[in-house]
């Protein structure tokens, strides 16, 4: 008796469920026939019409939609001018003792492999001089670094040659820390000999972005 009840009362509500669906398609029909607006469940069961639907792609083109009038698609953001900060190129970095070269050279090319053998000479002597303002050891990069003067100590053709060197150290991207000049001895007795370490200038706090103060000290 209980499962025959049961089964009454499930035919019932499925029966109240399809009349009901069928009264408001009815109603649908009949208010789109009379120019009324359709309702939601005839909205979503009807087709795109011409002017709601998506440009018609060009033949072999792919759908394009129609953004929506008066409203961009993606809404543009001002750069908040707190966080503009203009790395400093090459010239205002250093002190314009030679303009950079245009084209490459024979001579540049034996000037850069030179840098490349002092760089770990001077890096070396950059983390010891910035050790009391700066958190970790500044980074040297050899198209920051210029030759001021090259000379000969023991005439021509001789092998005992020194070399003076401005250069402008860098920490995170770029972000230049001072000013710095270094002389060096080369010979074949000495190999390679710090003579003179001098620092120029900085580092200027100023100079330094909000979220890279915390490399000061």
């Amino acid at each position: 008796m209980r499962s025959k009840r049961r089964q009454l009362i499930n035919v019932g509500i499925w029966a109240a469920v399809c009349m009901l669906a069928a009264a408001m398609l009815l109603a649908g029909y009949a208010a789109s026939a009379s120019g009324a607006q359709p309702t939601a469940l005839q909205a979503k069961s009807q087709p795109w019409s011409d002017k709601s639907r998506p440009d018609k792609p060009p033949e072999g083109g792919p759908l394009v939609e129609k953004p929506l009038e008066g409203k961009p698609l993606v809404e543009k953001r001002q750069p908040d001018s707190r966080l503009r900060f203009e790395i400093p190129s090459r010239p205002q970095l250093l002190r314009q003792l030679q303009p950079p070269p245009q084209q490459d050279s024979r001579e540049l090319q034996l000037q850069d492999m030179l840098l490349l053998l002092l760089l770990p000479h001077m890096e070396h002597e950059l983390a010891k001089g910035y050790a009391d303002v700066l958190k970790s050891p500044p980074m040297l990069y050899p198209y920051y670094v210029d030759v001021v003067n090259t000379e000969r100590l023991n005439g021509f053709r001789g092998f005992s040659l020194r070399i003076v060197l401005d250069a402008v150290p860098t920490v995170g991207p770029h972000i230049a820390v001072g000013e710095d000049k270094f002389t060096f001895d080369i010979s074949p007795i000495a190999d390679v000999k710090l003579v003179r370490y001098e620092h120029v200038k900085g580092p200027d706090p100023s100079s330094f972005p909000p979220n890279y103060k915390d490399l000061l000290k």
